[in-house]
């Protein structure tokens, strides 16, 4: 039975040889790594398809890695311009509040990448964690509702990362 992690690895290293291969015929810049990268990712899907025995788990995490990364931007964008109107408009609309964030995350990967996601967005970080890991303490400058911040923080941003950390679709 093939080791899944090597198998990952290895697919990941052909990308990377790929990549490498088109930026040394087509001269090296960040825009051509990404050409390559995206080039030797599409042979990749070829490969799954030509040869069945290929292994396919990393052909199908890159497209939840970047689904996943575009929600994280989403949200980075939209805090970020929420953050910059209050500053801009002379009413005081940050409502802030420390919040009692009961995680789903389990292991030490999880819970600190579940932190690090809340603490990215402007607005909210990530403060503390209770003696027994179930809690994840956040501070949120606009939280009209405690509740309704924690779906969301649980719907956008903790169970897509889940997902992807535990290899499988969202269930959104």
């Amino acid at each position: 039975m093939t080791n899944v992690p090597h198998v990952q690895s290895r697919s990941l290293l052909v990308n990377l040889a790929l990549a490498l291969v088109w930026c040394a015929l087509n001269g090296f810049s960040l825009g051509n790594l990404l050409v390559g990268f995206v080039l030797g990712y599409g042979l990749l899907l070829v490969a799954r398809v030509v040869l069945p025995a290929t292994d396919d788990h990393y052909v199908r995490v890159v497209p939840r890695v970047l689904r996943f990364s575009g929600y994280m931007l989403a949200d980075l964008v939209r805090s970020s311009l929420i953050l910059a109107y209050d500053v801009i408009d002379p009413r005081d609309l940050s409502q802030p509040r420390i919040i009692a964030y009961p995680l789903t995350a389990v292991t030490d990967l999880e819970i600190t990448l579940v932190a690090c996601a809340f603490s990215i967005t402007p607005g909210s970080v990530s403060i503390d964690l209770s003696e027994d890991r179930r809690v994840l303490y956040v501070h949120a400058m606009y939280c009209p509702d405690e509740a309704a911040l924690i779906r969301s923080l649980r719907q956008r941003t903790e169970m897509p990362l889940l997902a992807l950390l535990r290899g499988r679709e969202e269930s959104t």
